[in-house]
């Protein structure tokens, strides 16, 4: 089967089954079936749509990082934008989105820039910058450090869509719902691609995660702010979760809600590509909490060195009538 055919068929289960599946990053050839099932994405798709119609008509707009198929730079460009600079950082890209361009009888309209998003320069200032530059976690490939640079490519009082990117973390205990579905498992294996869900420290996408198997309630971790004019890639929160219920602790579920703009959010906890991110814990084995137990969270969020995607550390201990009776740590890189 051919990556769309094979992204066809994911999304299917993707909206209505409870499945675990790798995350982006692991191997270039996985993250080319995962961009395609963006592809057959159309809440993500139509919310993009609606927000460039309102702002791109005779404007001249830069996508950042936008990929062989160019979805939102054609989007921008039946919007009617003035003109599109499409930013594709590799070579077999570039290639393919400029032959696209050409059947599609856009050249005159988009012009492809080759290269980094830090390093390239376009021949004037825009109006609008346009990315989706968004991990599972949201800053997790990177998005602080590249959006916060692409302000120069802007105009005065240009705009960045989207505006804000939020995720949402809290702790769950593991589902007894996961369903192993040949497709996917058969795919999963056919890439060379490790993915054992029970095995401590391991990271993955989480699709349709039951919100009866949250411990307590969910809570902000990261927010940014990308029309600020000082967008921080690092920085350390403490966060404290009050136990809901008698329940098992596995691990910390983590998802976006992506602002297009200030009045178009993208909930990726369901029904979207983006799917919520499980961490299990780097310890061997989860353990049981008790209503009005107190989970205690130090977060640090920073950068690799000489990288722009984020090292996440998470360090937490439980607290029983305020003794601490267990600590334990997650640790993930994109």
């Amino acid at each position: 089967m051919e990556n769309r055919e094979i992204s066809a068929e994911l999304w299917k289960r993707m909206i209505e089954k409870t499945f675990t599946m790798p995350a982006f990053g692991v191997c270039d050839a996985w993250d080319n079936v995962m961009y395609e099932t963006m592809v057959h994405d159309k809440t993500r798709l139509d919310s993009y749509r609606n927000v460039i119609k309102k702002w791109a008509k005779g404007k001249k707009v830069v996508d950042i990082d936008a990929g062989a198929t160019l979805p939102m730079t054609l989007i921008c460009a039946e919007a009617g934008a003035e003109s599109v600079y499409a930013v594709v950082p590799e070579k077999d890209a570039a290639n393919q989105a400029e032959h696209l361009l050409d059947e599609k009888g856009l050249s005159h309209k988009v012009r492809i820039i080759e290269g980094d998003a830090l390093d390239v320069d376009l021949p004037e200032k825009v109006d609008i910058c346009v990315s989706e530059i968004i991990g599972e976690i949201g800053g997790c490939e990177g998005a602080a450090v590249i959006l916060q640079d692409a302000k120069r490519f802007l105009k005065d009082g240009g705009i960045m869509l989207p505006d804000r990117c939020v995720t949402k973390m809290v702790p769950v205990s593991f589902p007894d719902n996961v369903c192993h579905d040949e497709f996917a498992d058969k795919l999963v294996r056919s890439h060379n691609v490790e993915h054992d869900p029970g095995t401590p420290g391991s990271c993955y996408r989480f699709f349709n995660f039951p919100e009866s198997h949250f411990v307590s309630e969910p809570q902000i971790f990261e927010d940014i702010r990308f029309n600020e004019s000082k967008i921080f890639p690092e920085f350390a929160k403490s966060m404290s979760f009050p136990v809901l219920s008698d329940t098992g602790f596995d691990g910390l579920l983590l998802w976006i809600n992506l602002y297009v703009d200030s009045h178009t959010m993208i909930d990726g906890f369901r029904g979207t590509c983006w799917a919520p991110f499980y961490m299990s814990c780097d310890e061997d084995k989860s353990f049981t909490l008790k209503k009005e137990d107190v989970m205690n969270l130090d977060c640090t969020v920073s950068l690799h060195k000489n990288s722009i995607c984020p090292d996440y550390i998470f360090k937490g201990k439980v607290y029983r009538n305020k003794e601490n009776i267990r600590s334990f740590s997650f640790h993930y890189s994109y």
